[in-house]
């Protein structure tokens, strides 16, 4: 498990950080689920073991959406990691779904 923190979408916690061990309160996510979501127009990715919806954020991407939406449905981390830092991943918070619990099946 990752040792970066979550961010989750949570009105009494805004702005707050969530650490790992307690993403257990966060809606989990199959890979089943995940893989429904994998359009330009309804594209789900994982970062860090979490879930983010970013179909209305890949359009605002500097490097494009197809750049995003590429991955959609699936484990984006890796490519993640080659272009950006962990800590940018706070800026996709208001995208959080929730955690994913299937990383053996991506």
């Amino acid at each position: 498990m990752a040792d970066a923190y979550a961010f989750m979408l949570d009105e009494a916690n805004q702005g707050g950080v969530v650490s790992r061990s307690e993403t257990n309160k966060c809606r989990k996510i199959s890979a089943a689920e995940l893989a429904k979501h994998r359009s330009p127009s309804d594209c789900w990715i994982v970062l860090e073991e979490m879930v983010y919806d970013i179909t209305r954020f890949a359009i605002t991407h500097v490097g494009g959406p197809d750049v995003i939406t590429r991955h959609g449905g699936n484990d984006a981390t890796v490519a993640f990691k080659k272009q950006h830092d962990l800590v940018l991943i706070q800026s996709l918070r208001p995208y959080l779904l929730g955690s994913f619990e299937d990383l053996a099946k991506l």
